[in-house]
């Protein structure tokens, strides 16, 4: 790898698949790939960018499937996504600001789905957050139960292309 986004394999063909770039506010950059080809370990890939993530930093995501455990979102650190991106959460909301005030950018053509009960994609809770999003092609989410967006704070927050819910409200604002 010579430190670009992509990853050259040893038979020359270009790996884009589940592969994770930090961009440091310095321009170097760290790349995450995963463990294995599964849909888990390219999420791993992705909440280690973010953990390692300082505010001011980059997360860009090729496109591939990443399922995660953990919610996106922390304050300062900017997201880009590649077509074909697609961000699958088992058991927490996608993206949220962990009820904390708290600022970021989602960017690109990521698809983020929330597969489970009672969950949203985007769940805010402090007044104060604010969180900028354009350019998503969807945001959605699998269950019967919840709205695909659930906004609970006066935060400010910009959405261009779609949002859509499988099921009833796409957006829920308390």
């Amino acid at each position: 790898n010579d430190g670009d986004v992509l990853d050259v394999n040893s038979n020359g063909t270009i790996s884009t698949s589940g592969l994770v770039t930090l961009v440091h506010d310095d321009g170097t950059k760290d790349i995450y790939n995963p463990t294995a080809d599964t849909d888990a370990a390219r999420g791993t890939a992705l909440i280690s960018a973010q953990t390692a993530a300082a505010s001011g930093e980059l997360i860009i995501v090729m496109a591939g499937s990443y399922t995660t455990t953990s919610a996106l979102g922390k304050s300062g650190v900017n997201w880009y996504f590649y077509p074909g991106a697609i961000v699958t959460n088992q058991t927490t909301v996608v993206w949220s600001d962990q009820n904390t005030a708290i600022t970021y950018k989602v960017g690109g053509y990521g698809r983020f789905i929330s597969n489970g009960s009672n969950l949203e994609v985007i769940r805010t809770q402090h007044a104060s957050s604010n969180i900028t999003m354009t350019g998503l092609s969807v945001l959605s989410q699998n269950d019967s139960s919840s709205a695909g967006l659930r906004l609970n704070g006066v935060g400010t927050y910009y959405f261009l292309e779609s949002i859509t819910s499988d099921h009833y409200d796409a957006v829920w604002i308390e």
